[in-house]
């Protein structure tokens, strides 16, 4: 966490925050040091490590299913409706402004598209589900494809491109985006084509 900015006190009252948060899809805090500028996590060792390492994988015998991903997809949703509706609002300071650039949703950079909001981290969560699905599909070929494996990328794309609608008010809430993972494909709507000229 290098270059944090902030206090200490700042730090330290959002990882007492982080660390009273617990939930089955959430990993739990351990402890954390802080050193002058030098912050640090430290977080529950995952033994499958990061996402990123299945969703890019060249080993065949890594590779996840894509019922093993759509399963991850939700837990992932379950994680972050519990953040946001389970917990006090300074949590919710913690999830959204943070991660890596592509994935912070736009209204971070710029008040222009509208205000932080947990919608800002439904965006984070759509680009991630994009890159579930494209990263995957490099493994198509490695794979039966079947009309469910079909279904089960199709419908994550769409609630991605759902999630990464550039207006915060055009995007689901996490809560509707696991109602979204309930129904069926033929019963999700397309998402509303980007209008650029009504941000101003």
């Amino acid at each position: 966490l290098h270059g944090c900015k902030g206090n200490g006190e700042e730090f330290v009252n959002e990882v007492m925050s982080i660390g009273r948060t617990s939930h089955v899809n959430i990993v739990n805090l351990y402890g954390f040091c802080l050193e002058r500028s030098k912050r640090a996590l430290i977080y529950e060792y995952m033994p499958n490590g990061s996402l990123d390492r299945y969703i890019y994988c060249e080993n065949p015998k890594e590779i996840l299913g894509w019922q093993k991903l759509y399963t991850i997809a939700i837990g992932i949703a379950r994680g972050l409706e519990y953040l946001h509706h389970s917990c006090n609002e300074s949590k919710l300071s913690v999830t959204g402004a943070r991660g890596t650039i592509g994935f912070i949703a736009p209204e971070v950079h710029s008040r222009t598209f509208g205000v932080v909001s947990t919608k800002s981290d439904v965006y984070s969560y759509g680009m991630m589900l994009l890159e579930m699905v494209g990263g995957r599909n490099d493994g198509l070929q490695a794979c039966e494809v079947t009309s469910e494996v079909e279904e089960i990328a199709r419908k994550m794309t769409l609630i991605g491109f759902w999630c990464i609608q550039v207006l915060p008010m055009h995007r689901p809430t996490i809560t509707n985006v696991l109602e979204m993972f309930e129904r069926g494909l033929d019963d999700l709507d397309m998402p509303p084509k980007q209008n650029f000229s009504q941000i101003q």
